[in-house]
């Protein structure tokens, strides 16, 4: 998928993600079914800081076609503001996968140098 696909070019955000998932868990097993790469991180990056169950986050998300604001609630109840925890984690993510993507290259001029 492409969320797979993107996560086998930056290797720097793949091991970070595999870190906060529970020992075992294979990545792109994890990965598998999410629309984008911002909400396959923002939903590790919950489930981690939050103590919620990855794969229970991920078949609410995933399967039963829940927002992630969503699938928390349906995890954690009342306790906790959903959707501030969704914005965050959204946001999170974001920054999450811009610092960790490969810098490209600046393009050439085309002028010789001197």
């Amino acid at each position: 998928t492409p969320v797979q696909q993107k996560l086998e070019r930056n290797t720097n955000l793949a091991a970070k993600l595999q870190s906060r998932l529970p020992a075992g868990t294979d990545l792109n097993t994890a990965a598998a079914g999410f629309r984008n790469l911002g909400q396959f991180v923002a939903a590790v990056n919950v489930s981690n800081n939050l103590g919620l169950d990855f794969t229970t986050l991920k078949t609410a998300m995933v399967t039963d076609g829940k927002s992630l604001g969503q699938a928390i609630q349906a995890q954690k109840g009342t306790t906790v503001d959903a959707t501030q925890q969704a914005h965050t984690a959204e946001r999170d993510a974001d920054t999450m996968i811009r610092s960790t993507e490969p810098k490209a290259k600046k393009p050439s001029t085309g002028r010789p140098r001197q």
